[in-house]
């Protein structure tokens, strides 16, 4: 009668709620904890057992996973933020080497969106401007807004800013995005409950459960 989720806090206000409406339609006697965190202690709890499953990002991480069970779901491609008026609203997209130009709001090292874009901006070989660092998405949004500088976030996380006047624009080549994942401890047995609500995420898809821009469901596939 009870699961426990553990998930990064832009998959927790973009991602999950309509499945966890739907979800909570279908097991009303279920009682759902989704529990917020950061890359790192995500896995620390479900590898502890404090929590049935997690819902994470699984690319770029620093933390080997291969003792987990992987369930890709997801993937959100990164885009280029600015403030209002900025040059990079006339075109379609954001080149890497222009991004590197500018005075970049960097998130903190902490967090899995500086670790995707450490690595993007090493494969296109340009290194960024790093004016400001900022740990929290709204922070970055606002010190963005104010014309400090421009950043660089995932899809999922877009809507999370729009409460200050920002464009966006998809970053090209190399291409950018996160995998999104079920991780799950293979030893431990699952609850039924538990079972269900990993397949209500795994077919959210086919539900008709739709997701911001620059953001795509997987097939539906196996485990990795």
């Amino acid at each position: 009668g009870r699961v426990r989720v553990a998930t990064l806090p832009s998959l927790a206000a973009i991602l999950l709620p309509s499945i966890v409406s739907s979800y909570q339609r279908d097991h009303p006697d279920v009682e759902l904890s989704i529990e917020d965190a950061l890359a790192t202690e995500v896995l620390d709890r479900v590898r502890s057992g404090e929590v049935d499953l997690a819902v994470t990002v699984v690319s770029a991480t620093t933390d080997p996973i291969g003792d987990l069970v992987v369930t890709p779901v997801a993937v959100d491609r990164f885009c280029c933020v600015f403030p209002a008026g900025h040059p990079f609203a006339e075109v379609a997209e954001v080149t890497w080497t222009t991004l590197a130009a500018e005075a970049f709001i960097a998130f903190d090292r902490t967090t899995s969106i500086r670790q995707h874009l450490d690595r993007a901006f090493a494969e296109a070989g340009v290194r960024p401007h790093n004016a400001i660092e900022a740990r929290n998405i709204s922070a970055v949004a606002g010190l963005v807004a104010a014309g400090l500088g421009v950043s660089a976030v995932p899809g999922l996380v877009l809507p999370l800013m729009t409460f200050a006047p920002l464009g966006h624009r998809p970053l090209g080549e190399p291409r950018a995005e996160r995998e999104i994942a079920i991780v799950r401890v293979p030893h431990r047995p699952l609850a039924p409950a538990a079972v269900a609500f990993q397949r209500a995420i795994t077919e959210a898809s086919r539900s008709g459960i739709t997701l911001p821009e620059e953001t795509s469901w997987l097939p539906a596939g196996g485990s990795c």
